[in-house]
């Protein structure tokens, strides 16, 4: 081979080397610009609907935020799935003075309480708990329960677990 084959050659694998290291770094810039967020931005954390629960101190903000996460949880269905104590949906939207059905598939009973310390929505005192039996389903009416809209937290065996969102019927 001739001195300038060889130049030639190496000058193409240079080039080739250089196109691969560009095409390398703008790969790699373009991966970090899209990974690392802008630290000059506010990031908001997200909502857990049951721990974050605003109390009496809360801002109108977080009082806000929180019951737009709750209506964006909200699914309207007519069974509470509550196997394992952990309901599904977690917020089960209703309609004051609608029907729903509560499900249980556990082989054991479980029991779902509201009360005093978890209401936002008045409750008929003589209905603070509900013992759903193993393998099966009851039915509960709304109206015998709340009287009003809003949000109302529920526990299943002691434990806080979903929320109720209750609505007004729509207008006819």
């Amino acid at each position: 081979m001739k001195v300038t084959e060889r130049v030639a050659r190496l000058a193409i694998i240079v080039i080739v080397l250089i196109v691969v290291v560009v095409a390398g770094c703008e790969r790699a810039m373009t991966v970090t610009e899209t990974v690392m967020p802008d630290p000059t931005e506010e990031v908001t954390p997200p909502i857990d609907l049951l721990l974050d629960w605003p109390g009496e101190d809360a801002t109108d903000e977080e009082r806000n935020r929180w019951w737009e996460a709750v209506r964006a949880a909200a699914v309207n269905v007519n069974l509470l799935n509550i196997t394992g104590c952990t309901p599904d949906p977690l917020v089960i939207e209703v309609e004051i003075g609608e029907s729903i059905q509560i499900y249980n598939d556990d082989a054991t009973d479980h029991t779902l309480h509201w009360g005093r310390d978890y209401i936002t929505i008045p409750a008929h005192d003589t209905i603070d708990y509900i013992t759903i039996p193993a393998h099966d389903t009851i039915d509960i009416v709304l109206s015998d329960v709340f009287s009003s809209t809003g949000a109302l937290g529920y526990g299943c065996d002691g434990v806080l677990a979903g929320i109720f969102h209750i609505v007004e019927p729509p207008s006819e």
